[in-house]
């Protein structure tokens, strides 16, 4: 019963830093392409003739998919399923870190 509680806490807190994520880059988008370490962020940004909107449309399906694949894997296999969102966790835990360091 907890490691059910443990497992969706952690699969919201995922998405809850993507929309933190996606909230900065919006705030940000007039100086993104700068700021934006990520080489493929970058090329959409620049596909997109500087707007964010792909960019970021792009980042929600992505999130969505992980998501999506984290319940997938909980069905089959709830011991996987806990390897992989605590590695997911502690890397949006370390993406929020640095993008409120910023």
């Amino acid at each position: 019963m907890l490691s059910n509680i443990f497992f969706y806490v952690q699969w919201i807190f995922i998405g809850f830093v993507s929309c933190v994520d996606m909230y900065l880059a919006i705030k940000l988008r007039d100086r993104l392409y700068e700021l934006e370490l990520n080489p493929v962020g970058r090329l959409l940004i620049s596909w997109d003739s500087g707007d964010v909107a792909l960019f970021m449309g792009l980042k929600c399906a992505g999130t969505c998919l992980v998501l999506g694949f984290l319940l997938l894997v909980r069905c089959k296999n709830k011991k996987l399923s806990h390897r992989i969102i605590f590695g997911v966790t502690v890397f949006q835990l370390l993406l929020l870190v640095y993008l409120l360091a910023g």
